[in-house]
């Protein structure tokens, strides 16, 4: 599309959204204009300058942003930058086009052979949607969960129900967070010769859970078209 058609268009696709902020945002500060006292008098002029700055934003908005950009903006393959701007443009990763990019999920498939293979590694892979809705932040996608007041009983329970969704067909990455298998070693801290040597019980346990402890690192989250 040309500069001025692809201009038009964006200005009518963003229109609503910069008239209904700038509207939300200048009626904030409207009990602020009407305050009185003495509060009142000396943020009056505060109010009147925030409420004009926010109106004049969202009409440059509209009007000479768009038009700027329909007589500056050129196509990517006919703009020749700067060194400032390559130094600049290098924190930054272009992605393929839609077309020859892989869905999400696709990549999913094809990375989870490949990982599989690697010694000491279980990964799970999911596709983690814009908006969760309800649920915990777990190793897989789809939860369920299972509530017992008898541990003994739910201890047993869950090793064979995660067994019987495994073999379901169309399920993949069955797992559970319940770790009862796991191997247990109970230290009894000397407290007199730590206290001797300047460390507390609470380091010694921060130290241990860092070296064999499951400490999640972050979570990155990214939108769909970026």
């Amino acid at each position: 599309k040309s500069a001025m058609q692809a201009t038009l268009e964006g200005s009518k696709e963003i229109a609503f959204t910069i008239v209904s902020m700038t509207l939300s945002l200048a009626a904030v500060f409207i009990p602020v204009l009407f305050m009185s006292g003495m509060l009142g008098r000396l943020l009056h002029e505060f109010a009147i300058t925030i409420m004009a700055a926010v109106l004049v934003s969202g009409f440059v908005s509209l009007t000479l942003t768009p038009m700027l950009c329909a007589r500056w903006l050129k196509p990517q393959h006919q703009v020749k930058h700067g060194w400032l701007y390559n130094a600049l443009e290098r924190m930054f990763i272009v992605l393929k086009p839609r077309t020859e990019r892989a869905t999400p999920d696709e990549i999913i498939q094809k990375l989870r052979p490949r990982l599989g293979v690697v010694p000491g590694l279980k990964v799970f892979l999911q596709n983690i949607p814009s908006i969760r809705i309800g649920g915990q932040l777990t190793k897989t996608q789809y939860q369920y969960t299972l509530q017992d007041a008898d541990t003994e009983e739910l201890f047993h329970w869950i090793p064979l129900i995660q067994e019987k969704l495994s073999k379901l067909p169309g399920f993949q990455d069955v797992t559970s967070d319940l770790q009862i298998a796991n191997p247990q070693v109970t230290i009894d801290i000397d407290r007199n010769k730590a206290s001797a040597l300047g460390i507390t019980a609470q380091q010694i346990e921060n130290t241990l859970y860092n070296a064999f402890g499951q400490r999640q690192v972050s979570t990155i989250y990214t939108s769909s078209n970026q």
